[in-house]
């Protein structure tokens, strides 16, 4: 019966070790595209102030207002975009992430050695119950459903799923850079809307 137990604990703490390193790699993920999604925007508008400052956009009709006003919304969307990246600390959070999974992967590494060596007593398996969920709940934040999911799949759970297995790494892909690929992409296709405008 201990043995049985011992079982399940061993792979509750494989599960969540696993959905913790997910959740360490999607915050550094998140980390970097903050990063880049603030140079993506400063980078439009730099470039705009530089067109609005060298040429005249007179002939492009009402073209000049209309990206002089997209500047200055643009330059305080940068602001407060950059505090609340700021704000979420994916970084502090993936390095967390990432110790709680460590200390999760070298009890659980002690507690199958000591099963195999020496055999388990009840109150080794009290004790270590009591360490993982220290080590779990010391750490404020949890991890997502996508991390959990994720990491099932990358360990061949759902391989007869076919659907669910590129979805799931799709959700999880886009969680991650979906930030960055919309401040690469709008901005471009909002100058042209305001070109479209102004014609």
């Amino acid at each position: 019966m201990l043995d049985g137990y011992v079982d399940t604990l061993l792979y509750r703490m494989h599960l969540t070790k696993g959905a913790r390193y997910q959740a360490a790699r999607r915050h550094q993920r998140r980390a970097i595209a903050s990063i880049w999604s603030i140079i993506a925007l400063s980078m439009y508008v730099f470039t705009a102030s530089t067109v609005l400052a060298i040429y005249d956009l007179s002939a492009f009709g009402s073209l000049e207002q209309h990206l002089i006003i997209a500047n200055m919304v643009m330059s305080a969307f940068i602001i407060a975009f950059s505090v609340l990246e700021q704000g979420k600390k994916h970084d502090l959070k993936a390095e967390l992430f990432l110790r709680c999974a460590q200390g999760i992967q070298r009890l659980r590494d002690e507690l199958e050695f000591d099963r195999r060596i020496n055999g388990l007593s009840q109150d080794d398996v009290a004790a270590a119950v009591k360490s993982y969920n220290d080590l779990v709940h010391d750490f404020s934040d949890n991890h997502s459903e996508t991390d959990y999911r994720t990491f099932r799949i990358n360990i061949g759970k759902h391989q007869g799923e076919f659907f669910y297995s590129i979805y799931q790494p799709l959700k999880y892909w886009f969680d991650c850079w979906s930030i960055m690929l919309i401040s690469i992409f709008v901005p471009p296709m909002a100058l042209l809307l305001l070109y479209w405008i102004a014609k």
